[in-house]
């Protein structure tokens, strides 16, 4: 019998999961993913997969099945992590766990014969999952700004959008666009 998954805890692993639950917050991305914003199961089912619903992927996508189910995003580590200390070993509550993590978005196209308008449509999408301007309805740079949140202090396009077609035997050649950031932070508190 397969044991239970460790809890994340710590400054390396509660980033990844931190931003796998802000992510399943969005309000955009509960809509796209045909959850009735709020939901507050919302991560139960996009993170953790209760009621097949998994979207939400980390460190790397593990689901051979996940690209029949869009919009899906995939959270990793990026280049960059560290531990600031001060010296004398006097810990700095000001200071903690930095680092990059990388965020890819993908959704299939919602208007496959018009290239401009998926894009456009894509686009849309992405920049709501990212920042709304409305507090009611958050993207991710609000839900950053909550106590319990990750601290993020930069989100940065590393890979522009750009539409891909699913190879044969991947639910019928369809289309589908992606776009990757860089998402740098700083977490205090360790976990």
């Amino acid at each position: 019998m397969a044991s239970a998954p460790p809890t994340p805890a710590g400054p390396y692993t509660v980033p990844l999961h931190r931003l796998a639950q802000m992510l399943s917050e969005c309000a955009a991305f509960q809509t796209r993913c045909s959850l009735t914003y709020p939901d507050a199961d919302a991560e139960a089912k996009l993170v953790n997969g209760d009621g097949g619903l998994k979207r939400i992927y980390y460190p790397d996508l593990t689901d051979e099945n996940a690209l029949a189910g869009m919009p899906y995003a995939v959270i990793t580590w990026g280049g960059e992590w560290r531990m600031p200390q001060s010296s004398g070993g006097a810990r700095n509550y000001f200071s903690g766990a930095q680092g990059e993590l990388i965020l890819r978005i993908a959704d299939k196209s919602r208007y496959p014969a018009n290239r401009e308008a998926a894009l456009r449509d894509f686009g849309n999408f992405v920049g709501q999952v990212i920042l709304t301007g409305d507090d009611d309805n958050p993207g991710l740079l609000e839900l950053a700004a909550l106590d319990d949140r990750l601290v993020i202090s930069d989100l940065a396009q590393t890979e522009p959008p750009w539409e891909c077609e699913r190879r044969e035997g991947e639910a019928n050649g369809e289309i589908y666009w992606q776009a990757e950031f860089s998402v740098r932070y700083g977490f205090s508190g360790g976990g």
